[in-house]
């Protein structure tokens, strides 16, 4: 009767806390300076292999190298160095997100995930809310007063709003959010970048609004509506420095031989570089 009454009482003290990381849907959300950055998060059991899915709107990542050991997970995201680490909690996950960024730094955001929640932003959406559907011409300013420019482009169901930036270096992929009244939320983290948008519409029809990256930058930015909103020509991005004729370097290849632009091999011929 003494163990049992033990055995009830160990039972008792971990009530609650499951036993190990569940498979399933979680509203996953990591903690930047803006505010809960938040992402779809699943984890399943797919043959002999535990896998996860970052889900941002329509799209959905696939993470192979996923490690389950009890009530811990760990999630290398593809292509990357980029990871996740988490421990089972009473209603999800909470734990970490390593990011690495250009030149070696590490960036660390906490990381909390709730189980089968199935909101973005808020539980409950605003019973009216405006509509931001359609072609944006945004101008972002960082901290230093350097601008960039970019094109939204949003579709909007009820309250839920996806969408991407048209950059001239390609687009952002997708971000996911909704609408709030005259605010606008939106995020994304891809396993590679993580973004967190949120602005208000001004009484000029205008979005103003702040941005923030899992590299720990912060932008302000300025939308406008324009449907004819285009960006510049790429061909015009990138060109020769003043003064030089043509394009020259030597890197090593996969087999640390060097590859050279004057190599003989691609004399008289047009070479592609990407």
């Amino acid at each position: 009767m003494l163990l049992a009454a033990c055995s009830r009482e160990a039972a008792d003290d971990n009530s609650g806390a499951p036993a190990r990381v569940e498979y399933g849907s979680y509203r996953a959300a990591l903690v930047v300076p803006g505010g809960d950055l938040p992402f779809g998060l699943e984890i399943a059991r797919e043959g002999d292999r535990d896998v996860a899915y970052l889900v941002n709107g329509p799209e959905r990542v696939r993470v192979d190298e996923v490690t389950i050991a009890g009530d811990h997970a760990t999630l290398l995201m593809p292509g990357n160095g980029n990871k996740l680490t988490v421990q089972a909690t009473a209603d999800g996950l909470a734990g970490e997100a390593v990011l690495l960024r250009p030149k070696g730094v590490l960036k660390t955001w906490r990381l909390l995930a709730t189980r089968d929640a199935n909101y973005r932003f808020f539980p409950t959406p605003a019973a009216q809310n405006s509509d931001f559907a359609g072609r944006w011409a945004m101008t972002f300013t960082d901290e230093s007063g350097k601008q960039d420019t970019a094109i939204g482009v949003f579709t909007q169901t009820g309250h839920e709003v996806v969408g991407t930036l048209l950059r001239a270096s390609g687009d952002d992929r997708y971000i996911a959010g909704e609408a709030n009244g005259d605010a606008l939320f939106l995020s994304r983290f891809d396993g590679g970048s993580a973004q967190l948008y949120r602005a208000r519409l001004n009484d000029r029809g205008e979005l103003e609004g702040e941005f923030w990256t899992g590299g720990g930058a912060h932008l302000s930015f300025v939308a406008r509506r324009d449907e004819k909103a285009a960006l510049e020509d790429p061909a015009t991005l990138s060109k020769l420095k003043p003064g030089a004729t043509r394009l020259v370097f030597t890197f090593p290849d996969v087999d640390g031989k060097p590859v050279s632009m004057s190599d003989e091999r691609f004399r008289g011929k047009v070479v592609i570089v990407t």
